[in-house]
């Protein structure tokens, strides 16, 4: 797999072999860690879920997780198992900061609204099968006097036309509004502090405190023993040094009067502009034929 030491310098083409850690953190230690040979952690999620599961006859109250977890089976099994959702979704981050939102949110099962405020309804089509079996084609129109017709149909081949069509998966859409209406809230601001501090921290201290940055073993069973130890040192270490200060293991906690959070509204001039940037990139890098 792609290793974020040499990502970027072969442009994704140097790989290496390497196995994929999950930990579920709780106060501060490992409750549960998870070894697989995925290349990403879409689908480790509900393995990692389902040990926790066998370790301690309960499954958490709430789960906060990067995006990379924001997939529509790991939103299924949260919603199936009663365990609140703050899972990130791929385009949280461009949704929040407006830098490259979402081009439509669903409002309910038979309507959708776009950047302009354009409201999109449910239409068949004839002569175009959807890419997923479970999803529905919805249509917008009005599209040639929108402000933001750059952002939204810079992937178009038919600029032209006064509409566009978006192929919705309903289910996962209300899932996806579930976990930013969750993160937004002054619980999300503080689950997405604490998951910086004692996830990121935890991997931190592995790698730099500890320092373990490389297995030592092959095969899957032995690097899950081997990861396992790690873990276990971790944690003895957290303890001891707890019982040494006589303190309690505290993360922070949102005060009383902490207001929800606001996405930033996106800017269709600026959105137009970095479309219209890219695009002349695109041009001036290509090869001029008559050249």
């Amino acid at each position: 797999m792609c290793l974020k030491r040499d990502y970027y310098s072969g442009l994704g083409t140097n790989t290496h072999a390497a196995y994929n850690t999950q930990i579920i953190v709780c106060k501060g230690l490992i409750a549960t860690y998870y070894v697989s040979q995925s290349r990403s952690d879409l689908k480790d999620l509900i393995p990692a879920l389902d040990k926790f599961y066998e370790s301690y006859s309960i499954y958490p109250k709430y789960l906060c997780a990067d995006s990379g977890d924001g997939s529509l089976n790991n939103y299924r099994y949260l919603h199936d198992h009663n365990i609140g959702n703050y899972v990130k979704y791929f385009s949280w981050e461009g949704n929040i900061s407006g830098r490259n939102p979402s081009q439509y949110v669903l409002i309910n099962e038979t309507a959708i609204r776009c950047l302009n405020g354009n409201i999109g309804h449910i239409v068949k089509l004839d002569n175009r099968h959807p890419k997923k079996s479970n999803s529905t084609f919805f249509r917008i129109d009005g599209c040639n006097s929108c402000d933001f017709k750059d952002y939204c149909k810079r992937w178009m081949n038919k600029k032209e036309e006064n509409f566009k069509i978006f192929e919705v998966v309903i289910e996962l859409q209300k899932y996806i509004n579930q976990s930013e209406e969750n993160l937004l809230s002054p619980k999300g601001i503080e689950l997405r502090v604490n998951r910086s501090i004692q996830v990121e921290g935890t991997f931190g201290m592995i790698k730099q405190d500890m320092p373990f940055d490389r297995f030592t073993r092959t095969s899957l069973d032995k690097v899950s023993t081997e990861f396992m130890m790690v873990c276990l040192g971790l944690n003895i270490r957290k303890l001891f040094k707890f019982y040494d200060a006589k303190s309690k293991n505290k993360f922070w906690i949102a005060p009383n009067d902490l207001q929800p959070e606001t996405k930033k509204k996106p800017s269709a001039k600026r959105l137009s502009n970095k479309v219209n940037r890219k695009k002349l990139k695109k041009e001036a890098d290509e090869p001029n034929p008559k050249g």
